[in-house]
């Protein structure tokens, strides 16, 4: 499969292409669903999930699925109700550092069980990869409480606890999606945009680290997304991730050049982008595309409210044409990509 091996870097055939929030509002017949069931009810019901997840392969030709659901799921295992509104609702919200302390995660078989089974639906349906997630734990502490950042900055050792106990949490969550059929997992540390370079180095790298060691001890790729990642390259790199997912900020191929392999890349279109013509939508991917064994076309975020789905066909159609554009010669062998050592330091923080 295309995707696979673009994740391994030995991709000689077409671009893969797969769309963050590809199993969603953009689509005619998830509106549709959406009308009759609760976001909840959806994301905690395996059949309706599952079918939700399927529903992009109706109307596009993608190379990977990625399991309906949200990176707030897990709270659940850790004693915290959730819902979804116009915004994730989670309660009761962290107040003390006592509250913190009494965190302890429940058994996740029974907690998170829709979770896994959707899973394991998914998985003899498709016919494609299927990427399970997870948020980072710097992302998800976010959600626990009122004022995360004046936390951090005023009680970061129990802020630290809190992400340790997340952590801990979330690499139990990714081993049990591995077990239940998912392929490749994702991480995604949306919020890691809020801080300074030194506190993403003291409460955002450690943790993610830990957590993709944990995916690739069981031979499963692990995907890295985090806002803002065309500015941490050298730390990223130094997790040592399958694949980092790269935002729009610049370009790609100036990217490849500091990502040497055996990493892959993935991106790194504008999501706004799909609000132009149909024309400008085509060419730009298509002229953008990256020519590389280690890259998958994707967005550098999840498509966004009122995109059409017309839009994201022009996308689509965007990458098999830039595909096609590369003549069949393949990948194999073109000297641009031997790329020299980016200089990165691989360590753990």
């Amino acid at each position: 499969m295309i995707f696979l091996e673009a994740l391994a870097c030995k991709n000689k055939g077409r671009v893969p292409v797969w769309i963050m929030r590809q199993a969603g509002r953009y689509l005619p017949s998830y509106q549709l669903l959406r009308k009759k069931h609760p976001l909840k009810e959806l994301f905690f019901t395996p059949e309706l999930a599952a079918r939700v997840t399927l529903l992009p392969f109706q109307e596009l030709e993608l190379d990977a699925a990625i399991c309906f659901s949200d990176i707030l799921v897990i709270v659940k295992a850790l004693g915290f109700s959730i819902d979804f509104l116009d915004k994730p609702v989670v309660s009761p919200l962290l107040t003390t550092e006592e509250a913190i302390d009494r965190i302890f995660c429940q058994p996740l078989e029974e907690s998170l069980f829709f979770l896994f089974k959707t899973l394991e639906i998914l998985k003899k349906e498709l016919s494609v990869p299927l990427i399970g997630f997870c948020g980072g734990a710097f992302t998800v502490a976010t959600y626990l409480m009122k004022e995360p950042l004046l936390w951090l900055y005023q009680r970061p050792d129990s802020f630290h606890r809190l992400l340790e106990k997340l952590t801990e949490a979330s690499i139990e969550y990714v081993k049990k999606q591995i077990e239940s059929g998912a392929d490749v997992i994702q991480i995604f540390e949306s919020h890691a945009n809020l801080l300074p370079e030194e506190m993403l180095l003291e409460f955002v790298f450690p943790y993610l680290g830990r957590i993709v060691d944990a995916v690739k001890s069981l031979g499963a790729p692990v995907i890295l997304f985090m806002r803002g990642s065309s500015y941490f390259v050298p730390e990223l790199l130094s997790l040592r991730p399958t694949c980092i997912s790269l935002d729009w900020h610049r370009s790609l191929q100036k990217m490849r050049e500091k990502i040497p392999y055996p990493i892959a890349i993935q991106g790194n279109f504008d999501p706004h982008l799909l609000f132009a013509p149909k024309e400008k939508i085509v060419h730009t991917v298509k002229t953008h595309l990256l020519k590389d064994p280690g890259y998958i076309a994707n967005l550098g975020h999840g498509v966004l409210p009122g995109v059409s789905v017309d839009a994201v066909k022009s996308f689509i159609e965007g990458v098999r044409l830039g595909s096609a554009a590369f003549n069949g010669d393949g990948y194999a062998g073109s000297q641009i990509y031997q790329l020299p050592d980016s200089g990165a330091v691989y360590r753990h923080y």
